[in-house]
């Protein structure tokens, strides 16, 4: 199934609040609420495009496909929106870094940003 998870960017992108950043954005009570709970059924091409904005990121990084009670081919391009949490553990560890780490991070970061 084909679902809107905007938690999980949420995450990535260290929000703490999901529903006052959307709110901050211009969406209504009732939409950051949905939005927030995974109870849209359906958004506007100009609030996802407001949302990818603001959170700097694609379309495809709003959805996610779980393949539940389906069958198709590992290559199909919906595998792609299946999401992988492993990712999110390594933010927990940024908490905990050293300061004198923070530089070579950076450094690293900044390196990767350069290709």
């Amino acid at each position: 199934m084909l679902k809107l998870n905007l938690n999980h960017i949420f995450t990535l992108r260290r929000i703490k609040k999901p529903y006052t950043y959307l709110k901050s954005l211009g969406f209504s009570h009732d939409v950051a609420h949905r939005l927030v709970n995974h109870k849209v059924s359906g958004l506007k091409m100009y609030q996802i495009e407001k949302i990818c904005q603001a959170l700097y990121c694609t379309p495809n990084d709003l959805f996610e496909w779980d393949g539940t009670g389906q069958t198709f081919d590992p290559n199909h391009p919906l595998s792609t929106l299946k999401r992988n949490e492993e990712h999110l553990k390594g933010l927990d560890l940024l908490e905990k870094l050293p300061m004198s780490k923070m530089t070579e991070l950076k450094n690293l970061l900044d390196d990767m940003n350069m290709e």
